[in-house]
């Protein structure tokens, strides 16, 4: 008899500290939906409100050249050199200027069926020596 009150008693341990874990479980989650759902009905105030005009104005020029300017490492002539493309180093290492298409005779290719594109570059199927491939292109927004 003194073994089954002892068994009872750890299984009502047992289950107190279940019931506990769960209940301290429920009432997190219930804090982190209460705190989530009332974030967005607080307005936060907005940095560009306080700035004085000076610093918006600052801020747009900046902005405004930063999209006027062409990107460096877009423009093709950064990469041409006598004997080919400018490749990084580890490029450079398979000697990509032998290779049967580089920066020398690109511009031989035509644009052939649209296959899909990405956000810098698009992809066209075309011949190259009598072969089908798919070619990537630098998109032209990204060339102006």
């Amino acid at each position: 008899m003194l073994r089954s009150n002892r068994g009872n008693r750890f299984l009502w341990l047992l289950l107190l500290l279940k019931l506990l874990a769960v209940m301290s479980l429920v009432a997190y989650l219930f804090l982190n939906v209460k705190i989530i759902a009332y974030l967005p009905s607080t307005r936060t105030p907005s940095l560009r409100e306080s700035d004085p005009p000076g610093n918006i104005d600052a801020v747009a020029h900046i902005q405004a050249v930063r999209a006027s300017e062409k990107a460096w490492w877009l423009r093709p002539e950064t990469y041409r050199r006598k004997h080919g493309c400018d490749f990084s180093a580890v490029v450079a290492q398979f000697k990509p200027e032998e290779l049967e298409l580089n920066c020398v005779n690109m511009d031989q290719l035509e644009k052939g069926e649209f296959l899909g594109k990405g956000f810098w570059r698009e992809v066209c199927k075309t011949k190259w020596k009598g072969r089908e491939v798919a070619v990537k292109y630098v998109k032209k927004i990204h060339m102006n």
